[in-house]
Order: C-alpha cells, then structure tokens, then sequence
C-alpha cells in the first residue's frame, strides 16, 4: 500500500514536504514513523482527515497523514 505523508517545515531537516511511503498492508501510524528519518520523539501528532489519529491507527492504501511537531512553550 501507499500512503502520503506531508511534514511542515519544522521537519524538512528530515523530510520533503510532501512524500509518498511503500508501506505492508496492517502498517499502523507507528509502523510508519518507525521507516521515516524523523526521530518519532520529535512527531506530536498525527492527523488525517482534520482528526488526530493515534499511533496505533492502522493505515490504509492512499491514506494522507499530517505529521505535526511537539509544541513546547512557555
């Protein structure tokens, strides 16, 4: 399966904007984020569809996944 991956600029240090992943089918969010280059401690969230998903989601073929950093302040 295939599924897209779009990562803001706090994350083109490891990604390109906008990304396509080959990926087994059964592959959850964290499956996932376990293939990409971003340190999956600096991933917040994971959204699709304007809702956050957890890591545990399973992902299906042509899935778009937003990956948001981990907002710290103050």
């Amino acid at each position: 399966m295939t599924v897209t991956v779009r990562a803001g600029s706090w994350a083109r240090r490891f990604l390109p904007e906008c990304m396509d992943v080959a990926l087994p089918e059964g592959t959850d969010v964290s499956g996932l984020l376990a293939v990409l280059p971003v340190p999956p401690a600096e991933v917040g969230l994971a959204v699709m569809d304007d809702r956050i998903v957890p890591r545990g989601h399973v992902l299906r073929d042509g899935d778009t996944l937003e990956l948001l950093p981990v907002i710290i302040g103050g």
